[in-house]
Formats: C-alpha cells, structure tokens, sequence
C-alpha cells in the first residue's frame, strides 16, 4: 500500500512537470490549472459511448484526499451546454453512493496530441488521430484525511456534441448555452475588429509622425546649409572689410594697392558737382567723406568710397542718416549753401 502512494505521488510529481512543458492549447482552459499546494495525479477514464444517444458514460478510481486533484481523459468531445454529470463514488466497503467525496473542478476540451500523460500521448493508449478532440477533466477530492487512505470507483457521463438529444429542438438542448455562447463570439470578434482598428490607428499615428519627423529633419538640414552658405559669405565679406581702412587695401602685399577710379569719370547728375567747385578739390573731399564713413559706421574704406563718396553727383544726402554729416563735415557746407544738396548758386560760389 505504501508502495503504491509513492509510485502514484511520484508519478504525480513527474507529470506536474510534463504538463507545465507541453504544448496545452490554452485558449481551450476554461479555468485555472489545480493549485501547486496538491499533488496532481492521472487516472486513465474506462468510458463506453452509447451511438444512438450520444451518451458516454465512464468509470474512474479516485484519491478522495482534498490534497489531490486526479486529471483523465474521455476520448471523446463532450456537449459543453449540459457539462459533465458526476454520478457520485462508491465505496467497496459500504453499500451506497457517495456524491461529497469527491468533485469535478473544471473540464474543457483540448486536441488528444496536446495532452501527454504518464510519459505518453493520449493518443498512445486511446488510439485517436492527435488532432481528434477530447474531454479533458479534473476531480478533486473533498475529504480531509491524509494522500493515499482511500481510493474509490467513481462515475460520471455526458452527451457527445453530435448527439441528436442536445440538438436543437432536442430535450437536452440548452438554447440559452448556445445563446451565450454566440454572444461570446460576436463579443470576442468585435473586441477583435476594436482591437485591430486600434492598431491601424497607431500605425497612422506612427507613420504621421515618422513623415513629420523627416520633414522636420530635412528643414533642418537645409537651415543648416543656409547657415553654412552665411557664414561663408559673412566670411568673405570680413575678409575684405578688415584688410586696409585707408585709401589701399594691400590684400596682396606690396605688388597691388588699389586705386580709386579717375576723378574725370565721376557720373554728373542733379546733387553736387566737384567739377563746379574749383575751390574744392575734389579728390580731397571724396577722400575725406569715405574716410568719415569708414570711421563712423565701420565700412571699409573701398566701399564707403565707391558708394558714396565717388556717388556725390547723384545720391541725395537724405539717406542714410551719415551720409549728409559726412558732406558737410568734409566740404564745409551749411544750409544756405546746400538746398536738398543742390548747389543754391553755383555762380556766386564761384565768384
């Protein structure tokens, strides 16, 4: 007898590991595995199917000890809308049926491949196609006495899910089962339309922003560049503005020094005219005004000269604010001899 508890407590232990490593569909579990607390035992099923009904009926020994739990296999798929029936335990020692020693946890149904079971497939001892469906069943024992004490013979059926009783119409039929059921189906596909839905949006999300950030990147890249292209200017700009502030710019040592234009090619227009004003050289006072924009605003000598200096006889001295100082300044004018800087009588001056 002792014996006989070892070899089935190590064999549970043995096969509580061959469960946790096997392939169990899972999405066929209607409910959790037995608690690790017990031990878990198998029990091979002696079941007989009556074709006419559908009914399968079976017979199984049972540890009745609340720390076990005893799995078993029927060979068959059973109808879900009426479950399994247990029929109670009896007792060889006594001569009636006991319906509290024992109870049927949780049932479901899984492929006979799926399930290996005392070192071997389920297919191995019913001989069923691997993907055949069959009832998978856990007992529990409901007595508070030690593993082992008390082992009895237990009996339990149910309706196959062809059976003509548990069709529609049938008196086994549960309507509202199949009710529920379709109801958990519709459920489960709209949670699945919901759920790829959610994903298609993410998606969008994900690609809106994946494009947003190239975009962002490419603006940036092309400031960047702009920025580059600037400061190389500004580069050059300083180049030229820092080498020299007088009358030569010695850019390229003491072979070339540049030169102002020739006085005789200055453009004539409608402001002051140098050439009318012999009192004044004129190459003095050009000199004077681009040497007093230099020194005021930081221009470099050649580009005050040219734009302004060299410009007297066709730029008005209202803008920019410097200029009208730097004439005046540098050719001693005031008002009564400047009007809007036209000369007010040119012949007068020169007399």
């Amino acid at each position: 007898m002792i014996s006989s508890i070892i070899k089935k407590i190590t064999t549970a232990t043995l096969i509580s590991l061959f469960f946790l490593y096997s392939g169990i569909n899972n999405n066929n579990i209607h409910a959790q595995m037995p608690s690790a607390s017990g031990d878990l035992l198998f029990e091979e099923s002696e079941c007989r199917n009556n074709p006419g009904t559908g009914e399968v009926f079976c017979e199984i020994s049972l540890d009745t000890s609340v720390e076990i739990m005893t799995s078993t296999v029927a060979p068959v798929e059973f109808y879900e809308g009426q479950g399994i029936w247990f029929q109670g335990c009896r007792n060889p020692e006594v001569d009636y049926i006991n319906y509290d020693s024992a109870y049927i946890d949780n049932s479901y149904v899984a492929e006979a491949g799926s399930l290996g079971l005392w070192g071997q497939k389920v297919t191995n001892f019913y001989n069923l196609d691997p993907k055949a469906k069959v009832t998978y069943i856990l007992f529990r024992g409901n007595l508070n006495q030690e593993p082992g004490r008390q082992y009895i013979g237990c009996k339990y059926q149910f309706f196959t899910v062809d059976s003509p009783l548990v069709q529609p119409g049938g008196p086994f039929h549960n309507a509202q089962w199949e009710a529920d059921k379709e109801t958990q189906r519709l459920y489960e596909e709209a949670e699945k339309i919901r759920r790829e839905a959610d994903r298609a949006r993410a998606e969008e999300e994900l690609l809106r922003a994946k494009q947003e950030s190239e975009i962002e990147l490419q603006r940036q890249e092309e400031e960047r560049k702009r920025l580059e292209k600037e400061k190389e200017q500004i580069g050059i700009q300083n180049l030229f503005e820092q080498v020299g502030q007088g009358p030569v710019a010695n850019i390229f040592g003491d072979t070339f020094s540049w030169q102002p234009p020739n006085h005789s090619e200055m453009p004539l227009g409608p402001f002051i005219n140098l050439t009318e004003i012999p009192s004044d050289p004129s190459e003095l006072a050009t000199d004077c005004v681009a040497n007093y924009i230099s020194q005021e605003t930081g221009m470099s000598y050649e580009q005050a000269y040219m734009d302004f200096a060299f410009t007297l006889g066709v730029r008005s001295l209202e803008e920019p604010d410097f200029y009208y100082d730097a004439v005046t300044n540098c050719m001693q004018l005031n008002f009564s001899k400047l009007l809007s800087g036209i000369w007010e009588n040119v012949a007068a001056y020169q007399n």
